[in-house]
């Protein structure tokens, strides 16, 4: 499952061209000063993602039940970012990494 995850992630790379916000751009505001814009930016965006993601009709992650919190998410994808993914120096699209640190974290069972 994690190869899958980091394959799909790779193949979801971002280029210059596009001007595509990426995962690294979103750690750089999630790790910035306490109350900043970016630090702000980064709590609404994950809190966003994780509800659309609670209420998808596609099963790439299993939360658990009640959902989790914008900051739970923001833990993980921080976590996921540092750790996990930090020997793959590839940067990908904001939403491929925060689906990728979610579903490392809540797998689907099948």
């Amino acid at each position: 499952m994690r190869s899958l995850l980091i394959i799909a992630m790779l193949t979801t790379t971002a280029s210059a061209e596009q001007k595509t916000f990426t995962g690294k751009q979103l750690l750089a505001y999630c790790t910035s000063e306490s109350a900043s814009i970016e630090d702000i930016s980064c709590g609404f965006y994950i809190t966003g993602f994780v509800h659309g993601l609670a209420s998808a009709k596609e099963e790439l992650v299993c939360l658990p039940k009640g959902g989790i919190s914008g900051e739970e998410g923001r833990a993980i994808f921080v976590r996921m970012m540092r750790t996990t993914f930090k020997e793959y120096p590839i940067d990908v699209e904001v939403n491929a990494a925060l689906v990728a640190s979610l579903a490392l974290q809540f797998p689907c069972k099948k």
